[in-house]
């Protein structure tokens, strides 16, 4: 079976906070989920962090025989410094980093992935989206969708935060 996963981030420089946003979908159906981070350094880190939730609800997710994920993401620094940690300055993003490492170990390990040398393809297939267009594609479509629920869940962590006690 193919998942698709799409992910979004917000960052707020200002007030150094973030917010995510995915979508998964398969055919045993789908998630869609947005929350603040815990932490956030800056936009990049928001993007990574943004992979890793929707990495780690697809592990403890119900879902069987996963064979193929596909992640869709608008943020091309975030596929590179996932894909190729040593030739990419991820800095204080590497905590970031290694945890989807060994989330992608507990996903291959659940849907009992072999190693690649024995495959045709890979496990997981990293697709930039462009963001913030207009167009009537499904990726396009997810990709808004993500976009503005990872900015609703920032401002409400925003205005939550700076309200007064």
């Amino acid at each position: 079976m193919i998942v698709t996963i799409n992910t979004d981030a917000s960052y707020h420089p200002e007030y150094k906070v973030g917010a995510f946003a995915f979508w998964i979908v398969c055919d045993q159906g789908k998630m869609m989920q947005s929350g603040d981070l815990k932490l956030a350094r800056h936009a990049q880190d928001a993007e990574i962090k943004a992979i890793a939730n929707a990495l780690h609800a697809l592990l403890v997710s119900k879902f069987t025989d996963v064979k193929f994920i596909i992640i869709n993401t608008d943020c091309k620094f975030a596929i590179e410094a996932i894909r190729d940690k040593k030739k990419h300055r991820i800095g204080k993003s590497k905590d970031a980093c290694s945890q989807i490492d060994k989330i992608i170990l507990k996903l291959r390990a659940k849907y009992d992935i072999g190693p690649r040398k024995n495959r045709q393809k890979p496990f997981i297939d990293w697709r930039y989206v462009p963001a913030h267009t207009d167009g009537v594609d499904k990726r396009t479509w997810v990709n808004n969708w993500c976009d503005s629920a990872a900015k609703k869940a920032l401002w409400a962590l925003i205005n939550t935060k700076t309200k007064p006690s």
